[in-house]
């Protein structure tokens, strides 16, 4: 006495839509890949701003080379980007202002001076420690690392040995 799971009406003149699909063009999707990959964007996100299915812009990825290759440039060079940041974060960095003040009137009647001013945004100390952390990670890391046996002894034999004392003539010996 099994009972059978009723039948779900056939859904007809109902097609799957498809999704947008187009022919790879080299000159265009290239360049899309890459304003992609600097904005780290994902793979789904990314297909949706070129306008195809994901699993479309992933073939293109495995199948044109250069579309691999302007993922990693635009990868590297948000990165380098990223690097360059911190670095000027590090060591403090000028730049230009404006300065507004009320002095004068502008064309509406309303008093404003701008001044053209330059300012100095001093060294950060979190992103110094963030990039010797990261960067000499022997002599800045939070964690000092224990030596095994093998490496004191390796460390100590290339120690030069010293040179002898002078004896002193008159000490009699």
């Amino acid at each position: 006495m099994s009972q059978s799971l009723p039948q779900l009406p056939k859904l007809r003149g109902k097609k799957r839509r498809r999704a947008n699909r187009r022919e790879y063009d080299p000159a265009v999707d290239p360049l899309l890949a890459r304003w992609a990959a600097q904005r780290h964007l994902a793979i789904d996100e990314a297909a949706k701003r070129v306008g195809v299915p994901a699993s479309q812009l992933r073939r293109w990825i495995k199948d044109h080379p250069e579309m691999a290759a302007a993922i990693n440039a635009g990868e590297r060079n948000a990165d380098a980007q990223v690097v360059d940041a911190l670095y000027k974060r590090c060591l403090g960095v000028e730049f230009d202002d404006d300065h507004i003040s009320r002095v004068g009137e502008d064309k509406d009647h309303n008093p404003v001076h701008i001044r053209k001013i330059k300012r100095r945004r001093p060294p950060d100390t979190q992103a110094i420690l963030f990039w010797l952390k990261n960067r000499l990670p022997d002599q800045w890391s939070d964690k000092p690392t224990t030596l095994t046996t093998k490496e004191i002894i390796a460390r100590v034999r290339t120690i030069p040995a010293l040179p002898p004392k002078p004896q002193d003539k008159n000490s009699g010996i």
